[in-house]
C-alpha cells in the first residue's frame, strides 16, 4: 500500500529501540522501532508499507522496492576483483567531472556506469558524441 506519513511521534523505547507512532493520510496508524533517535520519515513524506497483525508497519525502501520488482532475486554485483577496481575508478572520476561541471547524485551514478562500461565492454558505443570543430593549427 501506498500513503503519505500525517505525523510523527515519539512512543518510548523497547528494549534498546526507539519507537515512533506514524500516522498516514489514510487514516491507518503503525508503529516503527529503530536503533537510533530518528524515525528516517518526514511529514509529507510518500511511502510504500505493510502493516503487520501487531501493528507494526514495515516500510519498504528503495533497495527493497527493486528487489521485489526483480522477482526476489539479488542484484548481481561484480563477480571479479577487477571489475570492482574499474567499478571505484569510475565512481571516483565521475565525482571529480560533477564537482567541476555541476551537477547531482544521479548524474554521478550514471556517469559512473557509462565509464564502466566503456572501460569493460569492448564493443561500447557512445552515444552523444560531438566531433570538435574548432580550426586550431595543431
Amino acid at each position: 500500500m501506498k500513503a503519505k506519513v500525517k505525523s510523527i511521534k515519539g512512543d518510548g523505547k523497547f528494549k534498546e529501540l526507539f519507537k515512533y507512532e506514524i500516522e498516514l493520510d489514510n487514516g491507518e496508524f503503525g508503529k516503527i522501532y529503530k536503533k537510533n533517535d530518528n524515525s528516517g520519515l518526514y511529514e509529507g513524506q510518500e511511502i510504500e508499507y505493510e502493516i503487520n497483525d501487531k501493528g507494526t508497519l514495515k516500510v519498504f525502501t528503495e533497495f527493497e522496492k527493486k528487489f521485489k520488482s526483480r522477482g526476489g532475486q539479488l542484484i548481481k554485483y561484480p563477480s571479479t576483483k577487477d571489475e570492482l577496481i574499474v567499478r571505484q575508478s569510475s565512481l571516483k572520476c565521475a565525482i571529480d567531472f560533477i564537482i567541476a561541471n555541476g551537477g547531482d547524485s544521479d548524474a554521478v551514478i550514471k556517469l559512473a556506469e557509462k565509464f564502466t562500461q566503456y572501460v569493460i565492454q569492448e564493443d561500447y558505443k557512445p552515444t552523444n558524441v560531438t566531433p570538435k570543430t574548432d580550426d586550431l593549427p595543431f
